[in-house]
């Protein structure tokens, strides 16, 4: 495939630290971000720019947690030995771009490891809100859709459109938009019109099931097998600090009880992962679907007063909140819960954690 081979080509211009430009995706480095880096990229090269490379804004050990993109990647071909990834940039380029040239894709502002990097920036594709931001930059595209990958598919078809001629290429680019659109769903209210016109028009390319392919997708997405403890609590984890304390939050898409198939010892990875980031409190949120959609809940810190204060809050909340049947052991103050309230996602718990310690 003629992105490997271009990737394998934006590596020796890493090494040599001869590139010019850079297409640098957002720090979440979803799905989108990381196929819409690459495409636009490989698009560019197809177009003439011989110094290009694509960058995802994540560390490489932290590439295992994106499981979707790993799994879609690696079906052709291509795993984080193929990537470029941020700390695979030399830090005085990261801290002076000098003469680089910066497009940026899949968000409205750089983050702050490459605000240096903001006088730099040439061009934006984004469907996020358009902030005022890079007002020379060339093109500078801002359209409200489901997918950044829109815009991206919209680019190549009208610049470089024989580039979805390789059908892998095709459904790499379209795979963020099933996903992002929750497969074009429209009870979603997620997915665009222009979503759909562009959509349609990759399709042309692909000859696939595509409700398979999304299906697929969603698997990999869950597909947590390969990863450790650890990185069940960083894959999808978020953190506030507050006058009173700091806190983390972890979604993970396993039960509690095939968790402890894979680690008996949760609780002392809860410990472990509360002391790397200084945390006062952890929240480990399961989601997961047996017999239907279930959530559960983990809560660690150090005041056992404190704990049972803060689970009746939860509770009078709507949480609903029952005893797990199996008790964790733990150094520090630990519940565990089956959550019967399956509305309330981290969205809805991290407002009702900063009223609790305000």
């Amino acid at each position: 495939m003629k992105l490997k081979i271009f990737l394998q080509q934006a590596r020796v211009l890493v090494n040599n630290k001869s590139f010019k430009k850079v297409v640098v995706g957002n720090e979440s480095a979803d799905l989108d971000s990381i196929i819409s880096a690459n495409l636009l990229a490989f698009a560019y090269s197809e177009m003439g720019e011989q110094s290009i490379i694509p960058l995802i804004n994540c560390k490489r050990e932290d590439y295992k947690l994106r499981t979707e993109s790993c799994g879609l990647l690696k079906r052709y071909d291509i795993d984080e030995n193929n990537l470029i990834f941020i700390d695979d940039i030399d830090d005085l380029m990261v801290q002076n771009p000098n003469q680089l040239e910066i497009i940026i894709v899949d968000h409205n502002k750089l983050p702050d490891n490459l605000r240096a990097w903001d006088n730099s920036v040439i061009s934006v594709f984004d469907h996020h809100q358009d902030i005022d931001m890079y007002l020379d930059a060339k093109p500078r595209l801002f359209e409200t859709l489901g997918s950044c990958s829109t815009l991206v598919a919209e680019f190549i078809l009208e610049h470089q459109p024989d580039i979805f001629k390789d059908e892998a290429l095709a459904i790499l680019n379209i795979s963020p938009i099933l996903v992002d659109t929750v497969n074009l769903d429209p009870e979603q209210e997620r997915v665009t019109e222009k979503d759909r016109l562009i959509y349609n028009k990759i399709k042309k390319f692909v000859n696939l099931d595509l409700q398979k392919l999304y299906d697929d997708l969603q698997f990999m997405k869950s597909d947590v097998s390969s990863l450790d403890s650890r990185d069940l609590l960083r894959k999808d984890y978020k953190q506030w600090v507050n006058k009173k304390l700091t806190y983390g939050m972890s979604s993970v898409p396993l039960s509690i009880e095939d968790w402890l198939k894979k680690d008996e010892e949760i609780s002392k990875a809860g410990e472990a992962y509360m002391k790397e980031n200084s945390l006062d409190l952890l929240l480990i949120m399961t989601a997961y679907v047996q017999n239907g959609f279930k959530r559960e809940l983990i809560v660690i810190n150090s005041d056992a007063k404190l704990l049972s204060d803060f689970n009746n809050m939860l509770n009078q909340a709507g949480l609903e909140l029952t005893d797990y049947p199996q008790k964790l052991e733990s150094a520090k103050p630990i519940a565990t819960f089956n959550q019967g309230g399956l509305g309330f996602s981290r969205k809805k718990i991290q407002p009702l954690i900063e009223a609790f310690f305000k």
